[in-house]
């Protein structure tokens, strides 16, 4: 799908954040009746799909970022890092699952 303003879609006056256009997307996803989803963001896309799996991810089966537009560090941690921690937990034995989190974040300064 196109991301309003983007493409074929429609391009309003207001409605360009991040968490409007992830909501969009989401919207479509219901709409068409998607429980388990792939997120492929490309651009301002990788915001979009990184705002959404933090929204939804129970129905997130991948996460796919390419060239994402530039992300701060507090973004990585407080988005992607529980993303991945809950997408590998789900798919281990439960003997072998990651820690909920890390109290040592080797990018934090």
């Amino acid at each position: 799908m196109d991301l309003r303003g983007h493409g074929d879609s429609e391009a309003p006056a207001t409605g360009y954040s991040v968490s409007t256009m992830a909501d969009d997307v989401m919207e479509i996803l219901n709409t068409k009746g998607v429980r388990d989803f792939v997120l492929i963001g490309h651009s301002m896309g990788g915001k979009v799909a990184l705002s959404l799996a933090s929204q939804q991810p129970d129905g997130l089966q991948s996460l796919i970022l390419l060239a994402p537009s530039p992300l701060c560090q507090n973004l990585f941690l407080t988005l992607i890092e529980p993303i991945c921690l809950k997408i590998t937990a789900s798919r281990m034995p439960q003997s072998k699952q990651l820690p909920k989190s890390r109290s040592d974040h080797s990018l934090k300064k």
